[in-house]
């Protein structure tokens, strides 16, 4: 049976031998014994095996067996120092926090995070890790370091921004071990800064749902993009922003009656590229009134409107898929125009879901129609109500004066009209509380 391999930076047996120098050839030539040679020394030896795995002779001498092994000992402690050192200076180089976080976002891309998820993760990383510890030589963490930064991250952007930091921390420290530059992980004992539970997304009341579609209905920009049948759709069926832009026109049945959307798809934040569903069980079928019906009928009528079952149902002027985070910044400003400044996009899906158990929809029902888990246990996470919309605020920021539109006050009228009736159905699904136009 052979020696086992040496590991990496071990040496191998020593051996020792005598030299003598040739009077002759003036070299040292190695001799039996010591003894009447003439000029000797001792010769101590070994082989070292290197990082790069090759093997290397390193050899001492001395004038005695003992000064000999000494020397070589000495030689090995030397070379071994030299390379620790070039280690330290390339970790120096290539493992601050900062180079190594931007491996492990090329990581994420290399094995198929979703563009929404790598785009989050790297805006925390270019928000929160590099400001503060992107400077910071990786085998330099440590827990107290890591819990300062995430104290410091949860008081300054809240506990999700908290949690996001910390996966992203989490990477760092991944790829750090799997290189062998850190032994042990230093997030082992960190736990997440104790905050106070995040605020539920406010909602809407039938009077402040009908106001927000009488303002984007009389918006020019929002009808120029269509805002106010999206805030329809969201209000209407609690669907994502993402979901509601993904929509294809083959997704929607207006059977009377029977009229529902088919929920398939979403449109990620980073990239405006629609994409599958990220579980099978968030693909769904959601039940809409006729009346969101009627809305999304004369919408595909549209002279404008691409009316193949393949086209999206709320697409740019060139006919491709909106922009969510451009979606996003113009529902802020129509929010803000209509006095609600504590409401986005989920607090209609929020909104939604306080109006299916209003009804004496069953939690687990809802938390189906919303493709979600949040109301399994049957806490309800959708509570709460914003400010009362103020007097100023009934006032739009420009009047449409399209004629083929809908005027402002019949849309709101019509809105008022649907929030006040809250009959229920078989399905579970009531009609909307100020989810559409009816």
């Amino acid at each position: 049976m052979g020696r086992p391999a040496l590991a990496t930076g071990a040496a191998g047996l020593v051996s020792t031998h005598v030299e003598t120098l040739d009077p002759v050839s003036g070299r040292w030539v190695r001799a039996a014994t010591a003894q009447g040679m003439g000029r000797s020394r001792w010769v101590a030896r070994c082989r070292l095996k290197g990082a790069d795995g090759e093997y290397r002779p390193v050899r001492a001498t001395g004038q005695t067996r003992r000064e000999a092994e000494a020397a070589l000992a000495d030689n090995l402690a030397r070379r071994a120092r030299a390379e620790a050192a070039a280690a330290a200076a390339a970790d120096d180089r290539v493992t601050t926090v900062a180079d190594t976080a931007a491996t492990w976002l090329d990581v994420l891309e290399a094995t198929g995070a979703r563009p929404g998820t790598r785009d989050l993760y790297r805006r925390s990383v270019v928000a929160h890790l590099v400001p503060r510890l992107g400077m910071v030589k990786v085998r330099h963490l440590s827990a107290p370091i890591a819990e300062r930064w995430l104290a410091e991250v949860a008081d300054r952007s809240g506990p999700a921004a908290a949690r996001t930091a910390r996966n992203c921390l989490r990477g760092v420290i991944d790829v750090a071990l799997a290189k062998g530059v850190l032994d042990e992980d230093p997030l082992r004992s960190v736990e997440l800064p104790v905050t106070a539970a995040p605020a539920a997304a406010p909602v809407l009341t039938v009077a402040q749902a009908a106001h927000l579609l009488v303002v984007a209905s009389a918006d020019a920009d929002a009808v120029r993009h269509g805002l106010a049948d999206l805030v329809a759709v969201l209000l209407g069926s609690g669907a994502r922003l993402g979901e509601a832009l993904a929509l294809r026109w083959a997704d929607v049945d207006v059977t009377p009656g029977a009229a529902a959307l088919r929920v398939a798809a979403r449109l990620e934040r980073a990239t405006g590229r629609s994409t599958d569903v990220r579980r099978t069980a968030d693909e769904r079928i959601v039940p809409i009134t006729d009346s969101l019906a009627a809305l999304l009928q004369a919408r595909r009528r549209r002279p404008s409107a691409d009316v193949g079952d393949q086209a999206l149902v709320f697409p740019t002027s060139r006919g491709t898929a909106a922009d969510p985070a451009a979606t996003t910044r113009r529902l802020r400003a129509l929010f803000d125009a209509a006095g609600l400044p504590g409401v986005t996009s989920h607090a209609l899906r929020a909104t939604r879901a306080q109006r299916l158990l209003d009804a004496g929809v069953d939690a687990a029902e809802v938390a189906r129609l919303l493709g979600t888990s949040r109301l399994r246990a049957g806490s309800v996470m959708t509570t709460g109500a914003v400010p009362a919309v103020a007097p100023a605020a009934l006032i739009p920021r420009q009047r449409h004066t399209d004629g083929a539109q809908v005027p402002s006050a019949q849309r709101g009228q019509d809105a008022a009209d649907g929030a006040a009736d809250t009959s229920g159905a078989s399905t579970g699904v009531f009609a909307d509380a100020g989810a559409s136009s009816r």
